[in-house]
């Protein structure tokens, strides 16, 4: 039985995870936030305060999606798609899952639209992406660290067999 009900800014929440070092829940949407000149701009993580069991009021996290986008077009193998005629960069930059290290102030968001995986601060500062091949990762679904140096990623199928994916840190 539900024993409390959150509401929560964004509109189509996807990822969910602890962060130990904040003693809060991280809520990450995929985008549709109620604020459509934002979402222009920004992506953004909410935290849910466990001791005071309130959402905070603004985001945890605010992602700047050019900053993203500057990171992501300097790395030649990750595909951008481009309107078709005008070579226009459409950048949905999708959030599927978020995890937060357990050591460092460090969150890894994977990015299911364009297949990889973000790594920003703790202020939401772009730090690295990683690119997911989309052979192994066709549709990247979920993220979690088993320790400070292991991190997981799952993947649904598509057409082919669901993996889970260990990387070393």
């Amino acid at each position: 039985m539900c024993s409390k009900l959150i509401q929560n800014p964004a509109l189509d929440n996807e990822g969910l995870c602890y962060d130990e070092k904040h003693n809060r829940l991280l809520l990450a949407p995929r985008r549709k936030y109620t604020d459509k000149a934002f979402e222009k701009s920004f992506r953004a993580i909410y935290a849910f305060d466990l001791a005071t069991e309130k959402m905070m009021d603004k985001p945890a996290l605010q992602i700047s999606v050019s900053e993203v986008l500057e990171l992501v077009e300097r790395k030649k193998d990750i595909e951008l798609f481009r309107k078709g005629g005008t070579g226009e960069v459409k950048f949905k930059f999708n959030i599927a899952s978020i995890a937060a290290h357990p050591e460092k102030e460090l969150y890894y968001l994977l990015i299911s639209s364009e297949q990889f995986l973000l790594t920003v601060d703790g202020q939401g500062k772009p730090l690295d992406v990683l690119p997911l091949d989309n052979q192994m990762f066709p549709k990247p679904e979920g993220i979690t660290f088993l320790d400070a140096k292991s991190l997981v990623v799952s993947s649904e199928g598509g057409d082919t067999n669901p993996v889970l994916a260990l990387f070393s840190l």
